[in-house]
């Protein structure tokens, strides 16, 4: 009786949900069987720690110890450069206003080209038809591709 009429254990219980909610967004996600998940968890996780920071009211105090725990789980366990390849090449993120092309995701794109295409000129191809990726060139311009970047899946 006593903690359930405890006004700091229901505050206690608010910040905790607060911080809860966005993870268990990233975990549904993850363990979605409706698309494949690896082109949208780099993205999805940015967003969590996002919410976090708004639900908290971007008091660093209390969203840095939660985005510190995140990010060494991240960087430990779940960060591949397989997510940031896929990130960058699913055609829903890569074209939104919102994609973030950063040393992180540069990064992991050219650790999965290395590892994948052992041929230096095959590399250098790869790296020009990113370029064409990019721009929009050819077919990835064209209305129907447009719209289908966010209808179809990566």
């Amino acid at each position: 009786v006593d903690i359930i009429f405890n006004n700091e254990f229901w505050k206690t219980c608010v910040k905790l949900l607060k911080v809860c909610v966005p993870l268990v967004k990233v975990l549904r996600l993850a363990d979605s069987e409706d698309r494949p998940s690896i082109g949208y968890l780099h993205e999805v996780m940015d967003k969590a720690k996002e919410a976090i920071r708004d639900n908290l009211k971007g008091k660093k105090k209390l969203y840095m110890p939660v985005w510190k725990m995140i990010d060494k789980r991240w960087t430990e366990q779940l960060h591949q450069p397989l997510h940031a390849a896929a990130y960058y090449l699913n055609p829903a993120i890569r074209f939104s206003p919102t994609f973030k092309k950063d040393r992180e995701v540069l990064s992991g794109l050219l650790d999965c080209i290395n590892m994948l295409v052992a041929d230096s000129r095959e590399q250098d191809a790869v790296s020009h038809e990113l370029d064409l990726y990019d721009t929009c060139y050819r077919g990835m311009g064209q209305p129907v591709a447009v719209r289908a970047r966010t209808t179809m899946r990566p």
